[in-house]
């Protein structure tokens, strides 16, 4: 899957670690006490930690390349509806270890894996 053709730009990227790819502009996630946090810039707050944000989220699918996982928003933490995938595929997959939110279900399963579109039927 292209980043570009997606119009996926760099969203955050940490001193070290995965970098965030989206399309989205903005991200607003609310905490325990009902407030409301722009993530972008929690993140570079070091206000919310990627392991914290990812526990708001629900897993919906593992992929066998390694250890990506799949996520989706629920309404109890996010008012925008979106699909995050935490990858960490394996050299012979790829080797790709960004994470990517986007919109589309669909789409969101392409981005850890370099293959081909039978692969991704048996997903």
């Amino acid at each position: 899957m292209d980043r570009k053709e997606d119009n996926l730009n760099l969203y955050y990227e940490p001193e070290e670690g995965r970098k965030i790819y989206s399309y989205l502009k903005t991200i607003l996630y609310v905490d325990e006490n009902g407030k409301k946090h722009n993530l972008k810039k929690e993140l570079k707050a070091k206000k919310i930690t990627g392991e914290e944000w990812i526990k708001m989220m629900e897993v919906y699918k593992a992929s066998n390349d390694g250890g990506s996982i799949f996520f989706e928003t629920n309404d109890k933490f996010f008012e925008t509806k979106f699909y995050m995938a935490w990858c960490n595929s394996l050299e012979a997959n790829g080797g790709i270890k960004d994470i990517f939110i986007v919109k589309e279900q669909e789409k969101v399963l392409k981005y850890c894996v370099i293959e081909d579109e039978e692969y991704y039927k048996s997903l």
